[in-house]
């Protein structure tokens, strides 16, 4: 009987922790820390994206998910911003293409609240564009 009960446990403590670990593989991100910014690079290695939004998802998907309590009624969003301007939730990062990014990187709350100040409990993800022309200049 002692047997049987430490073969279960064994069973599924091994059960958990392959669980566990191909849980944190997801969506080809395995390759890159979670804390790394995308680059113009790895952007550039993925032709089939075609805006922030989805080389988030595809290449960093965890930078979506809202953290920590903001309220009792859930987790406080992402915020984005762009070019160091806040601009609002993860849905912002659909309109941006990536031809004109340069990189894309994650704040947690801590970080971010000492980048932007308050409102940002959720984290941030910051897209830094290239700078358009301005007139007269070549």
């Amino acid at each position: 009987m002692h047997g049987t009960r430490c073969l279960t446990a064994f069973v599924a403590v091994s059960l958990v922790t392959v669980a566990c670990a191909a849980a944190t593989q997801g969506n080809g991100a395995s390759t890159r820390s979670s804390r790394e910014p995308i680059t113009v690079e790895e952007l550039v290695s993925h032709q089939r994206l075609s805006n922030a939004l989805e080389a988030v998802q595809s290449l960093r998907p965890r930078w979506l998910r809202p953290r920590g309590p903001a309220s009792f009624s859930g987790a406080a969003p992402v915020i984005v911003f762009m070019d160091n301007v806040r601009m609002g939730g993860v849905d912002f990062l659909l309109g941006i293409p990536l031809d004109r990014v340069t990189q894309i990187r994650y704040f947690d709350a801590a970080d971010a609240t000492t980048k932007w100040g308050t409102g940002v409990a959720g984290g941030a993800i910051e897209v830094v564009t290239t700078s358009p022309l301005k007139p007269g200049r070549a």
